[in-house]
């Protein structure tokens, strides 16, 4: 077995769920800080997966990725410092880390993957550094390096009101899934596609303007939207949506 697949403790670069239990004396689920080795090159899968009293962890410079489930539910984590080496966060990487307020996102990540950031619900910003190739951030949320999509709006984000900005062209899967506190939404024209689960769950969403360039909408991409009515152009595919959904519409004047 390479050394990058060796878990730590065995003399590899992996840190892995038993080392983090030996590591810790078998405290995972009380422990409060956890400073990972040098030396240590991936976070390995579900890791502190439930740490739940977990409050603060130091990633060393060594690490370069940061597997799927890593932190899953470590709802006590208030604060990540991800370090200039990492190029990968995985899959649910943080999902559920629900006292986790902002993220900030090096140079060097050029990978987020699915749900990396899912139901942290007090998240108010997402920050990426200037010099990211892959990535950026407008007051808080997500985007891919060239806004041409949107892929994450923190649950917490601080207006009720918000305007996607002109040239974005996609809405990402679940981009503003959960986001409560959103009451209405304006989509510009460059826009072409919603994304699935877009707008699911957020329950407090009474207005959306939705332009005639969309042509795609994606599964339940406004699931549990009760109160929503929709602004659309006559005859456009948004239209056709929601008559096709039943989702309550009105033209745009």
């Amino acid at each position: 077995m390479s050394e990058q697949k060796k878990s730590y403790l065995e003399g590899g670069t992996v840190l892995t769920r038993e080392d983090v239990d030996r590591l810790s004396g078998g405290t995972r689920r009380t422990m409060t800080s956890f400073t990972i080795p040098e030396g240590v090159t991936r976070i390995g899968e579900m890791a502190f997966y439930g740490c739940t009293a977990l409050t603060s962890v130091t990633i060393p410079d060594s690490v370069t990725s940061i597997g799927e489930m890593a932190f899953y539910g470590c709802t006590g984590l208030t604060s990540v410092t991800i370090p200039d080496s990492v190029t990968s966060i995985g899959e649910d990487a943080f999902f559920g880390c629900t006292a986790l307020t902002s993220v900030t996102i090096p140079d060097s990540v050029t990978s987020i993957e699915w749900h990396a950031f899912f139901h942290c619900t007090s998240l108010t910003e997402i920050s990426v550094a200037e010099n990211n190739p892959s990535y950026c951030s407008v007051n808080g949320v997500l985007f891919n390096k060239y806004r041409t999509t949107l892929i994450l709006c923190p649950f917490k984000i601080a207006w009720q009101d918000f305007h996607v900005p002109d040239g974005v062209t996609s809405i990402g899967d679940d981009a503003f899934r959960n986001c409560t506190g959103l009451t209405s939404i304006t989509i510009p024209d460059s826009v072409t596609s919603i994304g699935e689960k877009a707008f699911s769950g957020c329950t407090s969403l009474t207005s959306i303007t939705i332009p005639s360039s969309v042509t795609f909408i994606g599964f339940c991409a406004f699931e549990d939207c009760d109160q929503l009515t929709a602004i659309v152009q006559p005859g456009s595919y948004a239209e056709a949506y929601c008559k096709e959904n039943k989702i309550q519409y009105t033209y745009a004047s």
